[in-house]
């Protein structure tokens, strides 16, 4: 008969397993008593003091070389920056010492550019010059700044390789009108010249031995035994009792009481109660020569333009001795207006000379 198995039967195996659950049970136990384990114990315990020991002896250890190493970054920062202060002092000096020396070679380049412009005919004039000098003569230029630009009656114009004559402007007639009305008047004779900044006319005057006071806003820059320089506004100037056998007032009228020059800016009528304060400052054979922009009537900013009833209302109540009217034919030609009509160009200029009505 074949083996066969035969189970425990089940008594023996509830005490096995209770025997075994009850082993597992006192495990713990039994290790903590156990001498091996204890020693074992002791052992790890140590190692743990061990590791922290050495842990503390490394934190030290980084810590002082941490602080080492401060002291040290910052020394070598504080070298860097001193390095660094002396490198950029060098650098300015470098800087500075280019500068100086850009500007000398430039100087030198400019110098040799003049010399070489100075020397060279005008077929070798350039743009560049040429813009300069027409600058230098404009009424911005570097005279103008120093109140020394005369408006001159024909300007000049240079261009490359070249120089031509300009815009012939008003004043090529109204100098000569008002020269040519004090030859009436002998050497002596008394002159303001209102407006005179600008104009050679009251140096004119006093060079011909007129006694002459020459009025405006600004200073006149030039000085003469026969000359006396006024800075005033007209309604502002205190005359005294002094009286004038001419007066001059060329181009000015029409800016009078609109402020453009910093004179007081005035309502409607300005320019005749100016010209009445002329009359009154007049001797008694006195005569006041006046020009003024002729041609459509009307005002701007900056002036006033006359036609010829706007030139009689304003001489309304004076004797007038002689006017014309004058307009430019092209840019270099003025001519006198056939019956005042306004040719050309359409600028035109009214020269009027005339004396209070009932003067002697």
């Amino acid at each position: 008969m074949p083996y066969a198995y035969a189970p425990m039967p089940l008594r023996r195996q509830l005490k096995a397993a209770s025997r075994a659950g009850a082993k597992r049970a006192a495990w713990p136990l039994r290790r903590l008593l156990d001498p091996r384990f204890a020693e074992t114990n002791s052992r790890v315990q140590w190692a743990q003091r061990v590791v922290l020991d050495e842990e503390i002896a490394t934190r030290a250890v980084v810590g002082e070389r941490i602080d080492r190493y401060s002291v040290a970054n910052e020394e070598s920062l504080l070298f860097i920056g001193t390095e660094l202060q002396g490198v950029r002092e060098q650098v300015e000096a470098v800087s500075r010492s280019v500068g100086d020396m850009a500007a000398q070679t430039f100087d030198s380049v400019y110098e040799s550019r003049i010399e070489r412009i100075l020397r060279a005919p005008v077929d070798e004039l350039d743009a560049a010059s040429a813009r300069l000098l027409n600058h230098g003569e404009s009424h911005k230029g570097f005279a103008a700044q120093r109140g020394l630009w005369l408006n001159p009656a024909v300007s000049l114009e240079h261009r490359v390789g070249d120089v031509v004559p300009g815009d012939v402007n008003e004043r090529i007639v109204e100098i000569p009108y008002a020269l040519s009305a004090l030859g009436t008047r002998p050497p002596g004779a008394r002159v303001l010249d209102v407006g005179s900044a600008e104009s050679l006319i009251a140096l004119h005057c006093a060079s011909l031995g007129y006694e002459t006071v020459a009025l405006d806003l600004r200073p006149y820059p030039f000085a003469h035994p026969n000359l006396e320089v006024v800075v005033s506004k007209l309604e502002e100037w205190d005359a005294g009792d002094r009286s004038f056998d001419a007066i001059l007032c060329i181009s000015t009228l029409e800016h009078v009481g609109l402020g453009w020059y910093g004179e007081t800016q005035e309502d409607e009528g300005a320019d005749r109660r100016a010209l009445d304060r002329l009359g009154a400052m007049l001797a008694p054979d006195g005569f006041v020569v006046l020009t003024v922009p002729y041609g459509t009537a009307g005002v701007d900013a900056v002036q006033r333009t006359y036609d010829g009833r706007a030139l009689d209302a304003l001489f309304d109540g004076w004797s007038v001795q002689d006017r014309r009217i004058v307009t430019q034919a092209d840019r270099n030609t003025w001519l006198p207006a056939r019956d005042g009509l306004v040719e050309g160009t359409g600028r035109a200029v009214a020269m009027v000379t005339a004396r209070p009505a009932g003067a002697a």
